[in-house]
C-alpha cells in the first residue's frame, strides 16, 4: 500500500464532509474512505475502503492534535491521550471541527482568554486600511470629466510609498487583461501584476503586498513558484488575490476562454488552484490529482518565509464558501452613495460559511472616497464626474457582465450590468466632507465580519494625503495609528 498515495485521495474527502456538516454535527470516518473510487484504490494498491481506515484514522488524529478537529464516542467528546492513530480508543468514533469559539474558549488562561475576547469585540478599533492601487489608466472613474494618467511604476511606487507612510496596512492591484474601450480606453492601458507587486516589495518596507492571478492563464505551480519569490523580496509581506474570472473577452482574445460553461464550475476550479498552491508552499511539493490539475511529483523550494495569505472575490453563494474554505479574506464591493454598511448582508452570509469551517477569514470591502473640505464641494465634484460618464466604456463592459446568465444577484457580475451608477462600476461611493467620510469608514467598520477596507480615490495622489491628514485622524476605528503616529 502506498501511504502517499492513499493521503492524498483521502484529505479532499475528508475535508469536504468535515466542511459539509455544520457543528455540532459530525461525519463517521467510513463515510471518507466509502467516497474513495476504483481508481484511488488501485493507485493506493489497497482492495476496498475498509483498508484505509487505519489511515482515515491516523490523519484524524494528526487534525486533533493541531486543534482542528475533535473526536467524539456515544455523544461525548473524548479527552486525553487517544494514541498516534487512535490505536486507544476502542470501537466506532465520530469526528465534527472545532468550532471557531469553541477553540477560543477552550483556552485554560483567563487572562488570555480576557485579551482574546477583547480583541472579538473590539476588531473595529483596530481596522486594516489599504489601496487598491491604479494598475489600470484613469483608476475607477469613467469619465471625460475625472483625473487621466497612464498607470506606470513610478506613479504606482508614489502612491504604494505614501500608503505605507501614513500607517495603511496593505496595497493591493487588479489584473486586467482586457480594457473596456469607449472615449476614454477605460483600462486599455494595464500593467501586470505581480511583476509591478514584485517592484513595489523593493521599495517598500512594511505594507502588505497582494498581487492578482488570472487562474485561466497561469498554472497554480508557477503561480506559486512566483509568490515565493517576491516573499523573498519582501518576507511576510506578500499575498495571492484569487481573480476567477468573469469577463469572457479577456481571455477570448487569447483563445483561451473554457466557454460560457466555465461560470458553473470556476470555483471548483479556483479550490483546485489553491489547493495545489498550498501543498507547495507547505511542504515543497504536490502531487495532487484533480478534475481540473494533475502534479507529478512537482516540487517547490524554497518554501515561504511565513504562510501566504489568500483573497478571494466570491460574491454568489457557491464564491462565498470556496472563501470561507480557503482564503483569509473575501474582497467585496458596497454599493449606492453614504451607505456604508451596504454590504452587510453579503458579510453575514460569509460569517455563516466561516462558523462551519472554523477558519479566520474576513471580509475586505472596496469604497471610493470623494472627500473634499466640506460636504458641497464634494457633492459638486461627483456630480462633475457623473455628468462626463463614458456610456460606450461603460456598456461594453455591462454587456460583457450579462454573460453568466446563471450568476446570483449578489454577484460582482450582477452588479456591474446594473444601471445606477455606471461611471464607477457601481460601486460603493463615500461623498463629503473629510469629517463626514471618517464618520461613514467607522460605520463601515462596525459591520461584523469586516477585516479590511480598501480605499480608491478620484485622484490617488492629494486623496491619500486628505486622507492620511484629514480623515484617518479622525477615524475611532483608527484609533491606534492616531496614536503610533503617521507622517
Amino acid at each position: 500500500m502506498s501511504e502517499e498515495v492513499l493521503r492524498r485521495a483521502l484529505q479532499p474527502h475528508l475535508d469536504r464532509l468535515l466542511t459539509s456538516r455544520e457543528h455540532p454535527k459530525t461525519i463517521c470516518p467510513s463515510e471518507v474512505a466509502r467516497a474513495l473510487n476504483t481508481a484511488n484504490l488501485q493507485e493506493a494498491d489497497i482492495q476496498s475502503w475498509r483498508d484505509a481506515m487505519p489511515e482515515i484514522r491516523k490523519m484524524v488524529a494528526e487534525m486533533r492534535a493541531r486543534g482542528e478537529v475533535e473526536v467524539l464516542q456515544k455523544g461525548s467528546v473524548l479527552e486525553g491521550d487517544l494514541g498516534e492513530s487512535l490505536e486507544l480508543v476502542v470501537g466506532p468514533i465520530r469526528v465534527r471541527r472545532i468550532h471557531l469559539f469553541e477553540k477560543l474558549f477552550a483556552i485554560q488562561s483567563p487572562q488570555y482568554l480576557q485579551a482574546v475576547v477583547v480583541k472579538i469585540v473590539l476588531s473595529h478599533d483596530n481596522m486594516e486600511i489599504g489601496v487598491f492601487i491604479p494598475i489600470g489608466n484613469n483608476g475607477w472613474l469613467i469619465s471625460d470629466n475625472s483625473p487621466t494618467y497612464k498607470p506606470s511604476f513610478e506613479l504606482n511606487k508614489r502612491i504604494v510609498q505614501k500608503a505605507e507612510s501614513y500607517g495603511m496596512d496593505f496595497a493591493l492591484s487588479m489584473i486586467k487583461l482586457r480594457g473596456f474601450g469607449g472615449r476614454t480606453e477605460h483600462w486599455d492601458y494595464n500593467l501586470e501584476s505581480f511583476t509591478l507587486m514584485a517592484g513595489l516589495a523593493a521599495v517598500t518596507s512594511k505594507i502588505k503586498l497582494f498581487a492578482s492571478t488570472a487562474i485561466l492563464t497561469l498554472p497554480p505551480a508557477l503561480c506559486a513558484r512566483m509568490a515565493v519569490t517576491i516573499d523573498s523580496i519582501a518576507p511576510g509581506r506578500f499575498g495571492v488575490n484569487i481573480v476567477t474570472g468573469w469577463q469572457p473577452a479577456e481571455y477570448e482574445q487569447m483563445s483561451i476562454w473554457p466557454g460560457n460553461e466555465y461560470f458553473g464550475y470556476r470555483y471548483d476550479y479556483a479550490q483546485e488552484y489553491v489547493q495545489v498552491m498550498k501543498e507547495l508552499w507547505s511542504s515543497g511539493e504536490s502531487n495532487f490529482k484533480g478534475k481540473h490539475f494533475t502534479m507529478n511529483d512537482c516540487k517547490l523550494l524554497p518554501k515561504p518565509s511565513s504562510p501566504i495569505k489568500i483573497i478571494a472575490a466570491g460574491q454568489s453563494p457557491r464564491g462565498t464558501k470556496f472563501a470561507a474554505e480557503y482564503a483569509d479574506y473575501n474582497f467585496c464591493g458596497a454599493s449606492g452613495h453614504n451607505n456604508p454598511q451596504s454590504f452587510e448582508k453579503g458579510n453575514l452570509a460569509l460569517v455563516e460559511e466561516a462558523k462551519i469551517t472554523g477558519r479566520d477569514v474576513g471580509a475586505m470591502v472596496l469604497f471610493m472616497i470623494i472627500a473634499y473640505e466640506t460636504d458641497d464641494e464634494a457633492w459638486a465634484k461627483w456630480d462633475w464626474y457623473s455628468e462626463g460618464v463614458d456610456l460606450d466604456a461603460t456598456s461594453w463592459v455591462a454587456k460583457q457582465a450579462t454573460k453568466d446568465t446563471k450568476a446570483a444577484s449578489t454577484s460582482t457580475a450582477s452588479r456591474i450590468s446594473r444601471a445606477d451608477n455606471p461611471v464607477n462600476l457601481n460601486g460603493g461611493a463615500l461623498i463629503g466632507s473629510y469629517a463626514n467620510v471618517a464618520g461613514l469608514l467607522d460605520q463601515a467598520a462596525e459591520v461584523a465580519g469586516t477585516k479590511g477596507i480598501m480605499l480608491i480615490f478620484d485622484n490617488f495622489l492629494i486623496g491619500l494625503d486628505n486622507f492620511g491628514k484629514r480623515i484617518q485622524p479622525l477615524m475611532k476605528s483608527r484609533a491606534h495609528i492616531r496614536t503610533n503616529g503617521s507622517s
